[in-house]
């Protein structure tokens, strides 16, 4: 919890973190931290949630647990869903590339790791994102904001990728 003497406690009031009369609530980080975990080995469903939500982490107020208690609902209404692996979801992901794009489902065996990655464009570091899926279930999630601004969307999308090999080839490369 911040201090109300530390330094920059004044800017964090005039920069719009709160309103008017809005505390810090302390249970605010406790549940940031509680999607962590979640998000870390189950629930890449909530890493844009979790992103939003922890840049708030210094400045939380009742706005912001609201958001947050909306979040640990959606766990709650959602605490049965699991992440499968199979031939069939494999199958049905390959289906659905194969009637959006002009990607061809059989040029690839059942083992093999799709890496995604997307990226947004606008403002300041946007946020980028990737996936890996191995039998139509991720096994790797990541969702992070770019380091630099990019000048254009295919840049932010370029950087995405390239980050993204550079991750995926760094363990091979470095003997591992």
């Amino acid at each position: 919890m911040l201090d109300p003497l530390s330094v920059g406690f004044s800017r964090l009031l005039t920069s719009g973190f709160f309103r008017e009369g809005e505390m810090i609530d302390p249970l605010y980080r406790q549940g940031v931290g509680k999607l962590v975990w979640l998000v870390s080995i189950s629930r890449p469903d909530l890493a844009y949630t979790l992103s939003m939500l922890s840049r708030h982490c210094q400045a939380a107020g009742k706005r912001h647990m609201e958001h947050l208690m909306r979040a640990l609902a959606y766990v709650g209404r959602t605490s049965g869903f699991k992440i499968t692996y199979s031939k069939d979801r494999l199958r049905k992901l390959w289906g659905l590339f194969e009637s959006t794009s002009s990607f061809k489902g059989d040029v690839v065996d059942d083992l093999t790791l799709i890496a995604m990655t997307d990226s947004s464009h606008g403002g300041e570091r946007p946020m980028a994102g990737s996936l890996h899926l191995l039998y139509g279930g991720p096994v790797a999630w990541r969702g992070y904001r770019h380091a630099t601004t990019p000048i254009a969307s295919a840049q932010g999308e370029y950087l995405a990728a390239s980050s993204q090999m550079h991750n995926l080839l760094s363990p091979s490369i470095r003997g591992r």
